[in-house]
């Protein structure tokens, strides 16, 4: 059995929380409980107390690249919203990407493609799975 696994657990939390920091969801995650206290919507979102089984409560992944902290990715994280960060309209029938988006997209493609021509070889495109996946076949 690992000692303290509560210090040790990567987790990564996903989910459509619907809010920032009037949501109970991020609330509950980002400061490792919620109470009777905190209203959403003009409601209590819990009866009593409510804490997060971890010895810290997980931490914002975008706030804390924002804040540029050299100690390396945290052990949990809350990810903001991304749609409107990655679309220019998010819309599921005609999605538009944002220029940003198309930017980062671009200078991945050129990091990773080797070919002569500009263009991603079958090597280049398995290199880029194997970085983003850590193996083939996933």
């Amino acid at each position: 059995k690992e000692p303290k696994p509560e210090k040790n657990i990567r987790l990564i939390v996903t989910g459509d929380m619907n809010g920032g920091e009037e949501s109970g969801a991020v609330e509950y995650l980002e400061k490792g409980f919620v109470d009777e206290t905190f209203v959403e919507d003009n409601e209590p979102v819990t009866s009593s107390r409510k804490d997060i089984p971890l010895t810290e409560p997980m931490k914002d992944a975008t706030a804390f690249v924002e804040r540029g902290d050299s100690q390396g990715s945290p052990p949990t994280m809350v990810v903001a919203e991304l749609m409107s960060s990655l679309m220019k309209e998010a819309t599921y029938d005609t999605p538009v990407m944002s220029k940003d988006m198309l930017d980062r997209l671009e200078r991945i493609y050129k990091t990773l493609a080797t070919g002569e021509d500009g263009q991603m070889c079958l090597e280049d495109v398995e290199n880029w799975l194997v970085k983003i996946n850590h193996s083939l076949g996933r």
